[in-house]
């Protein structure tokens, strides 16, 4: 059995009296290597793709979420402005603030006073009245 005939390719270099020979085997498991690299290749530009989407979408929600957060900051602006406002306006001077109560009860003690004067009499007129009516 003769042993199968070993293809040799011989490369045309001469460096410094070495001369290189590559075999056929060689160069099929080099082509098999280089396949596989291709392929590893191709999943890794279709993984660094799909990262470069997701870093779009992330850059995205964060300008919205930006502009969301500028929104809100601008709300409590307005309100702190719109409770100042208020807070200035509701402000009464001591004494015109005093006057007004002491105006509300002179009024109301009047008021109490007369509403007691006329149910007083009321009630007593009523109340002769049936005492008039059963002893008749």
């Amino acid at each position: 059995m003769s042993s199968p005939k070993r293809r040799v390719a011989s490369i045309g270099f001469n460096f410094m009296g070495l001369r290189g020979e590559i075999t056929e085997e060689s160069i099929v498991g080099l082509t098999d290597d280089v396949d596989d690299r291709i392929k590893k290749l191709s999943q890794v530009r279709e993984d660094l793709q799909a990262a470069v989407v997701a870093v779009d979408s992330l850059q995205v929600e964060a300008a919205e979420r930006q502009a969301e957060v500028q929104k809100l900051r601008d709300a409590v602006k307005q309100l702190q402005e719109d409770k100042e406002t208020t807070q200035s306006l509701l402000e009464l001077p001591k004494e015109s603030f005093a006057r007004v109560l002491s105006d509300g009860a002179a009024r109301g003690r009047l008021r109490g006073r007369i509403e007691g004067t006329v149910i007083g009499l009321v009630t007593g007129g009523v109340s002769s009245y049936v005492v008039w009516y059963l002893t008749k």
